[in-house]
């Protein structure tokens, strides 16, 4: 068996627990009592390697081989394997699962007793039962990432697959690009791989399509923004429309005078008679106020909801009235909502008829009822 040459050990002294060893062949290496904290021996050949009293502390050795090593004594405390990780025929009486650091030493023995031994093979059945839950999907984010539709996905994934108690272990950046890593609870060691990679396969096509679809609603966002000013601003401008048409039009003044005064010619009261041209003069804005413009935004309005409850029938081809109900008001914008019920203030709950198809009548009625009265 060949021992730790120098060079070697004065890398792992200069690395300080971070030295790179990715894919190094050390078969048959003497690293007895060799402090390889934090290592990255991922898809390394560490074949019938010594490692007795080794600090294999948040060691990296997925992938790697240890075929026939040696790991009696070693500490094992946060080490990163996975069910690609060789550990057929290794030999092991005993290991420690912590460094303690303010004694300086292993802890946390097994077996505890120190007086027994593992049986032969039973470290490796017990690393393959503990790991077997502790399976790990990385998640990498090169160009950003959408939160929300993130969370989305995430829910989505854990309802597709809640036999395998889907969690997020950590997150990491590393330059520009985020890793979120998850935890997945494997109970078969059989087809592991297989299972993490449909995992993945399945987030990765909810976070596209929840992207696509959040991209698709921020830009109704920003439309129904631009559609509330220019509302309000053609709303102000027929206003004043209307008012200086008002301004040039003859008053009736003789049934105004007779309604003021109500034939007491004795005591005239110039203050109602104002009153009364003011009102004539609003009654007749508000006669004029629901025009086309205000039909054609609840067209508007009532595209956007068919829109959103085809979508969801889409996804959800079993979904009732009150989900698909739901569904809308949880995707429509506050703008939307005050475009509809603008658009319908004074006017009656049978003008929706006729914006709607037949089969969303009930639905829309719902929904835009439950925006006007609020429960």
């Amino acid at each position: 068996m060949f021992t730790l040459f120098s060079g070697l050990e004065l890398m792992l002294n200069y690395s300080k627990g971070k030295l790179n060893l990715i894919n190094i062949d050390m078969n048959k290496v003497n690293l007895c009592e060799a402090n390889l904290k934090g290592v990255d021996f991922r898809y390394a050949n560490l074949r019938y390697a010594d490692l007795r009293n080794a600090n294999l502390s948040y060691l990296e050795a997925i992938g790697a081989d240890f075929d026939y090593a040696n790991f009696t004594g070693a500490c094992i405390e946060s080490w990163n394997i996975d069910s690609s990780t060789n550990l057929n025929n290794v030999k092991c009486d005993y290991i420690y699962y912590q460094f303690n650091y303010k004694l300086n030493k292993f802890d946390q023995r097994r077996p505890i007793d120190t007086n027994s031994i593992f049986a032969p093979n039973e470290f490796t059945e017990r690393i393959k039962v503990i790991e077997k839950a502790l399976e790990t999907i990385d998640l990498t984010f090169t160009n950003g990432i959408d939160w929300k539709a993130f969370f989305k996905s995430f829910n989505e994934l854990r309802q597709q697959y809640p036999e395998h108690n889907i969690g997020i272990q950590g997150i990491e950046r590393k330059s520009n690009t985020l890793i979120i890593r998850l935890d997945v609870n494997i109970e078969s060691l059989i087809n592991t791989g297989a299972i993490k990679g449909a995992i993945e396969t399945g987030f990765k096509e909810f976070y596209e399509t929840n992207v696509k679809f959040l991209e698709e609603k921020y830009r109704r966002d920003l439309q129904a923004k631009d559609d509330d000013i220019n509302f309000y601003r053609q709303q102000s401008m027929e206003i004043l429309e209307i008012i200086k048409q008002q301004a040039t039009r003859p008053i009736n003044v003789e049934k105004i005078m007779s309604d003021t005064y109500n034939n007491n010619f004795h005591k005239p009261n110039i203050s109602n008679f104002a009153n009364k041209m003011e009102d004539n003069a609003r009654q007749q804005v508000n006669q004029n106020i629901y025009t086309s413009e205000h039909k054609q935004t609840l067209a508007d309005v009532s595209t956007e909801i068919q829109q959103l409850i085809k979508q969801f029938e889409q996804n959800n081809p079993t979904a009732n009235e009150s989900e698909k109900i739901a569904y809308v008001n949880d995707e429509t914008t506050p703008s939307l909502k005050r475009r509809a019920i603008g658009a319908l203030q004074g006017l009656s709950e049978t003008v929706i008829e006729e914006f709607f198809d037949n089969s969303y009548i009930n639905i829309a009625k719902a929904i835009i009822k439950g925006w006007i009265k609020p429960d």
